[in-house]
């Protein structure tokens, strides 16, 4: 596929290119595929891949997207993956209704979400882009989300960065 198939509760959040730089990249992770619900969550198949959006210089033209007219690539950086495959690869594994902060302009912040087994997650997970120095490009997990101090895991809810703080708002717990 050329482009991100349909889907509903994804994250996204719009990256630098890296820290030195105005140019943005839309990264585009997870998510639920288009179809009927088949659990009380409001999934059905979740998505583990993440796509990245460029766009071209100059920003629009009338051969754009259909929504906003904007030109660019879209290219797969990752790949939907089975469970086991993620815990591999070192992954977090496949997520709707997550929230997504952007973290130091070209890393994003995951958490939670819905699982593939329609149970709520608790991890919390960075994608980096590599403008980060003490970070390389890729998937770094933060925190587990086991122990006592942590937030209880949660889908459908809101996260916001502060000074370096993740809050999060609402949302369902198990």
């Amino acid at each position: 596929a050329k482009t991100p198939s349909p889907r509903v509760f994804s994250g996204v959040a719009c990256l630098q290119v890296d820290r030195h730089s105005d140019d943005v990249l839309i990264v585009v992770h997870g998510g639920s595929d288009d179809g009927e619900e088949v659990d009380p969550g409001g999934c059905t198949r979740v998505l583990s891949d993440v796509w990245i959006f460029t766009p071209a210089a100059g920003g629009s033209s009338s051969s754009g997207s259909r929504a906003t007219g904007v030109t660019g690539t879209w290219g797969c950086v990752q790949r939907d993956a089975s469970p086991s495959e993620c815990d591999v690869m070192g992954l977090p594994r496949a997520r709707a209704r997550h929230s997504v902060c952007v973290w130091m302009g070209c890393s994003m912040i995951v958490f939670g979400g819905m699982g593939d087994e329609g149970r709520c997650l608790g991890d919390v997970w960075t994608y980096d882009r590599g403008g980060v120095d003490h970070l390389k490009q890729g998937w770094h997990m933060l925190h587990r989300g086991e122990t006592a101090h942590s937030p209880l895991p949660r889908c459908g809810h809101s996260s916001s960065i502060l000074n370096d703080k993740l809050y999060m708002f609402g949302g369902e717990a198990e």
